[in-house]
Formats: structure tokens, C-alpha cells, sequence
């Protein structure tokens, strides 16, 4: 869990100059580094810097809380899984809280 003005938390017209948002692309590296972790692509479209997308993945902290959960597959009909709750809000109340929104 992050608090909510996380560095790499923003909304339209407020994150950093070029920066994108939504659904962006290449922001990481297409192979996994060492400890199968995704790395960092330095392409200035996604995130503030390395260090907070280390964040991301990493315990840091003061700056994220890491909790566990489980959660169930089950197939689809285009051979996949899916995971289908319409009620998944799995940090509710924990880590930092909803830190006064409706849901973490």
C-alpha cells in the first residue's frame, strides 16, 4: 500500500511535464531483471524517477506497507482465468488505512 500523494500518484494536467496517463506503454523493460522483478525504463513517460519505481516493487520504508492476500482464478471461456469480485477493495482499513477516501 502507498500514500496517496505518492510521487508517482497524479491526476491529468497535474503530473510532470510530458509525463502521460492512463494506460501507458514502456515504461518498463521488456525482460525481467535478476530478481524477476520488472526494471525500470528510463523514458521520462511514466514515472517521476528510478528510485520511486523502486518503490513499486520493494519494501520502502515510510513509503509502502506490503500485505498479502489471496486471491482465486477460475477458467473463462477464452481459456484464461478470471478473477471476478465486484466487491475487491483488498486493502480496505489496512496498511495506511483509506486515508479519508472511501476505499484504499
Amino acid at each position: 500500500d502507498f500514500r496517496h500523494d505518492h510521487a508517482d500518484f497524479y491526476l491529468p494536467e497535474e503530473g510532470p511535464p510530458g509525463r502521460s496517463f492512463g494506460h501507458v506503454k514502456g515504461c518498463v523493460k521488456q525482460q525481467l531483471g535478476p530478481d524477476r522483478k520488472p526494471v525500470f525504463h528510463e523514458n521520462g513517460t511514466c514515472f517521476n524517477s528510478s528510485a520511486t519505481f523502486a518503490q513499486w516493487y520493494n519494501d520502502a520504508p515510510g513509503v509502502n506497507i506490503r500485505d498479502n492476500f489471496t486471491m482465486e482464478f477460475l477458467p473463462n471461456e477464452f481459456e484464461g482465468l478470471t478473477y471476478d469480485n465486484q466487491a475487491f477493495f483488498p486493502f480496505d482499513g489496512k496498511a495506511w488505512g483509506n486515508e479519508d477516501f472511501g476505499h484504499n
